[in-house]
């Protein structure tokens, strides 16, 4: 009973050693997120998850600070969500990294540990039963 567990944890360890030495899984592709608000007259760059460009022309300096904020805020939100969509459409549209299959593998051994956990559970209650009947 015990072989099944074991075979259980030693196929999650070789599923999560796989992923973590994939070499795609540690390279994001280069995207880069964008947006706009005031009219555009505030605009935001993303790239690697950071804001790389914030232009914010003359007529909205105009703005009270908390106007300007408010916008400042508002572009960079919508360029991170931009930049997110489009990393994530990236990391899909990718062939070197299959994580339908990795889910699914994942997934798998989800269902065979609790298997296996289920029947050394109940082997245990078995072997408590036993003793208790016998005294």
């Amino acid at each position: 009973m015990t072989a099944d567990f074991e075979d259980v944890l030693s196929r999650l360890n070789d599923t999560v050693d796989q992923a973590a030495t994939s070499p795609e899984l540690g390279e994001l592709p280069e995207v880069e997120g964008e947006a706009a608000a005031y009219d555009d007259r505030i605009s935001v760059k993303v790239r690697a998850g950071k804001v790389t460009d914030l232009e914010i022309q003359p007529l909205a300096m105009r703005l009270s600070n908390a106007d300007l904020a408010e916008h400042v805020t508002t572009a960079v939100n919508a360029a991170l969500a931009d930049y997110a969509e489009k990393i994530t459409a990236a990391l899909t549209e990718t062939e070197t990294t299959d994580f339908g299959s990795l889910m699914t593998s994942t997934r798998q051994l989800q269902n065979d540990s609790l298997r296996a956990m289920k029947a050394y559970t109940e082997s245990l209650f078995d072997a408590l039963n036993q003793v208790k009947r016998n005294g």
